[in-house]
């Protein structure tokens, strides 16, 4: 999604491929940010993960990046990683829902994914040294 590379609808558009430019939602585009931040669940999941970690974030920012980047400043230094591992795990349980929702017609509530998520800290509290960027969780 970063770097124009998942195939969200605005990209299969400039490859020609026929596709609906709308979001499953409805209501929008089908962008990168939309998607990633902006859609209902997304943005459910991200509130309840920045209230959960008492964070004091918002998604109003047009471009991730810049969000990212903006999230960043405001942790101590020894947080920024495992801060920017939690943000892309959560961009890929984001994609990987969708993607189970457009390809298989299914999918799961927000409080499933956030289950998830926090499943994998407890794998790493169980001493999974492979996830141990989330010891701040």
């Amino acid at each position: 999604m970063i770097q124009n590379k998942a195939s969200t609808v605005d990209r299969l558009a400039i490859k020609a491929i026929r596709c609906n430019p709308i979001c499953s939602c409805r209501c929008h585009p089908e962008t990168g940010i939309h998607l990633l931040a902006h859609y209902s669940s997304s943005s459910a999941l991200w509130s309840l993960i920045l209230q959960m970690l008492a964070l004091p974030l918002s998604l109003a920012l047009l471009f991730l990046e810049d969000w990212w980047l903006y999230s960043l400043s405001l942790l101590p230094i020894d947080r920024r990683k495992s801060w920017s591992v939690l943000i892309m795990l959560t961009w890929w349980h984001i994609w990987s829902e969708r993607n189970s929702c457009v390809f298989k017609q299914k999918g799961h509530p927000v409080s499933f994914l956030l289950q998830r998520i926090k499943d994998l800290h407890d794998w790493k509290m169980a001493n999974f040294s492979s996830v141990a960027l989330l010891s701040w969780l």
